[in-house]
């Protein structure tokens, strides 16, 4: 992954709650986020992986897959 992606956020619409993910800092294999997930703030360093649709993390006991390509710069601070 080639792509510097600190200060990328995504929304994301589990069916029920939109859970907010910022990217705080990345690794070669693992990135930093800051989780805001049914009112609860919370920094995770997950493992990144890739399939044929991109690189991806998973998220929760279902291991959703949550693409890298879906997030956008949230600007300077």
């Amino acid at each position: 992954m080639d792509k510097n992606l600190i200060n990328y956020e995504y929304d994301y619409y589990d069916g029920e709650n939109f859970i907010n993910f910022i990217i705080t800092n990345q690794k070669e294999n693992s990135i930093e986020l800051a989780i805001t997930d049914s009112g609860r703030i919370s920094v995770k360093d997950l493992d990144i992986f890739e399939d044929w649709n991109g690189f991806y993390f998973e998220y929760r006991n279902a291991y959703e897959k949550i693409y890298l390509e879906n997030f956008e710069t949230i600007g300077e601070f």
